[in-house]
């Protein structure tokens, strides 16, 4: 990912359509263990819906409930999402870990972000301080153990920003749609005073007041240039529309076209497209993903931009 974005699966197998699949508000019965597993490994074992006593391979992607959302495509390198906050809503930044294993993607964001990201207006709600106690994934949950920290945060939409905030950085993982809190190895069905639900926790919780409208998860600000660019994430636009334009250096305009996400006007919904560029296009480019105002038609709303080197 450092050099080079290969997309190694036709696009139409990444359309991931979701359909029911529910949650238990059961926890599990034993502590995850502090450590992960040395190795893990993909399988095509059915989920559960809580997680189980014994940690089994990582499953397959499975579907879940409302929000509808889509599978991102195979990079050379495991490029991560951290998802942090800009303003009152989620944002994604990327990471090159070099590794999806979950103990890591946790201990990534809990630094927080970079200081040219928070120079850029990014920055955290989980509190200073926090530390991971453990992480393990089993079936299709991920339990995460952090400390006490954590809970030292105040109001309700900072706890809700919080919360989602691991919630989402952990469901980027194959065949994980649910999150179990403990706090210093004590199962939490609810985290602070302020009442937020995690039991288990879910990225169909939070959404509205917790998302932008347009919320690009790939690719990442000043990722490696590819052709065609494929572009993911999540949005409620009206009619499910989202617009995209790739700019080169000058400012002139390489592409431009729409995609349609699986739900929108109200509800959120996933979307992916591949953006072919013109042959031998080189980089910087910058993308833009937006909708247009329904007034005039031209005004671009809900703009996000990334580079592309």
């Amino acid at each position: 990912m450092r050099t080079t974005l290969r997309i190694v699966a036709p696009l139409a197998m990444l359309l991931a359509t979701a359909c029911g699949s529910g949650t238990d508000s059961t926890p599990p019965s034993t502590l995850p263990a502090t450590t992960l597993p040395a190795t893990t490994q993909a399988s095509t074992t059915a989920v559960t819906t809580a997680p189980p006593t014994t940690a089994p391979p990582t499953t397959a992607p499975s579907t879940t409930a409302t929000p509808t959302t889509v599978a991102l495509p195979p990079i050379d390198e495991p490029g991560v999402a951290l998802y942090f906050v800009r303003g009152e809503t989620l944002t994604v930044v990327g990471r090159w870990l070099g590794t999806m294993a979950p103990d890591e993607l946790v201990r990534a964001l809990l630094a927080g972000p970079t200081d040219v990201e928070r120079a850029n207006g990014i920055t955290s709600l989980i509190p200073v301080g926090t530390q991971l106690r453990g992480v393990i994934v089993e079936g299709n949950a991920a339990t995460v153990d952090l400390s006490a920290e954590y809970e030292s945060m105040g109001g309700s939409l900072a706890v809700t920003l919080a919360v989602a905030q691991v919630t989402y950085t952990l469901t980027q993982l194959p065949g994980v749609d649910n999150v179990w809190f403990r706090i210093d190895g004590e199962q939490r069905d609810m985290l602070t005073g302020e009442g937020v639900m995690v039991d288990p926790a879910t990225r169909a919780e939070f959404t509205d007041g917790v998302l932008p409208p347009m919320l690009l998860e790939q690719p990442f600000d000043h990722s490696p240039l590819s052709n065609p660019i494929v572009i993911a994430g999540m949005t409620n636009a009206f009619e499910a529309t989202v617009n995209y334009q790739v700019l080169a250096v000058d400012g002139s305009l390489l592409v431009e076209g729409v995609t349609t996400a699986m739900c929108g006007s109200g509800c959120w919904g996933g979307f992916i497209a591949g953006i072919g560029l013109p042959f031998g296009t080189k980089g910087p480019v910058t993308l833009r993903v937006f909708d247009y105002s329904e007034a005039d038609g031209t005004t671009m709303l809900d703009l996000v931009e990334v580079q592309l080197i």
